[in-house]
């Protein structure tokens, strides 16, 4: 896996820290892109990994498989797309899910999302890919 950090406007300090943590000592940020040139950068993605936000949305709408990692929201609500078509949620069901803050001090709904989950939802959303590239 190749990983690009995708940053909004006011997110660049965040994408440096993420992209530091990336295996091979780091990930290229692509940031200041117009909407247009957004949406063509997601669609370029063979998987789009976001959490609960308007690129959530942005994946599945171009067909892009995509891996949701929602914390403190109702996921039938803010998620209703369909595995079948490589889109995978990360959620974790625990007692104060869900609350709709968008601040907490503990974020456990969040924190308990491991990256081996995350990986191994990448790789689901691949193989789903690929059974329909071959299959077109």
């Amino acid at each position: 896996m190749e990983p690009v950090i995708l940053a909004g406007p006011g997110e660049e300090e965040l994408a440096r820290r993420v992209a530091i943590a990336a295996p091979a000592g780091g990930a290229p940020i692509v940031a200041g892109l117009s909407l247009r040139h957004y949406w063509g950068a997601v669609a370029a993605l063979d998987v789009l990994v976001t959490n609960d936000g308007s690129p959530l949305h942005s994946g599945p709408a171009l067909g892009v498989p995509t891996v949701g990692i929602l914390g403190p929201t109702v996921p039938e609500i803010w998620f209703p797309y369909d595995a079948r078509d490589g889109h995978q949620l990360l959620c974790k069901e625990i007692w104060c899910r869900p609350c709709h803050r968008h601040e907490c001090a503990r974020l456990d709904c969040l924190d308990w999302i491991s990256v081996a989950e995350v990986k191994r939802a990448v790789e689901r959303a691949l193989t789903v890919r690929e059974r329909r590239r071959a299959s077109a």
